[in-house]
């Protein structure tokens, strides 16, 4: 029998909304952030892993999807960007993703992490 997957992080995708123009062909950030609590999961011996919605080019519900088939134990959408307003910015996409992620898995946990949602 498989293991559960522990945490599953989301980088919601809005690309357009917080770099407009720009965002075609060269503003997609690193996902440096979920990486780096990915990292600190991993040697804790949880499994982790990460969907990316800017690289992957995918809709709310396209995420939601994966999610639904990855039955994680927790989603995590973390809300920053490297740019001043980023978080301000993604706030709105994370919103989307997280309730496509809860219209098809509502006993899916899901925690925002960042800079706006702890404001």
């Amino acid at each position: 029998m498989k293991n559960k997957l522990d945490v599953l992080f989301v980088i919601p995708g809005n690309l357009s909304q917080v770099y407009q123009s720009f965002a075609e062909e060269h503003a997609i950030e690193p996902p440096a952030k979920a990486r780096l609590m990915a990292a600190y999961l991993m040697r804790r011996n949880c499994s982790v892993a990460v969907l990316d919605a800017n690289i992957l080019g995918m809709t709310p519900e396209q995420i939601a999807e994966e999610v639904s088939m990855a039955d994680p134990l927790l989603v995590v959408l973390p809300v920053y960007g490297f740019n001043p307003s980023s978080s301000t910015h993604t706030m709105p996409a994370a919103r989307a993703y997280a309730q496509a992620i809860r219209d098809l898995g509502p006993n899916i946990p899901i925690l925002f992490t960042g800079t706006h949602p702890a404001a």
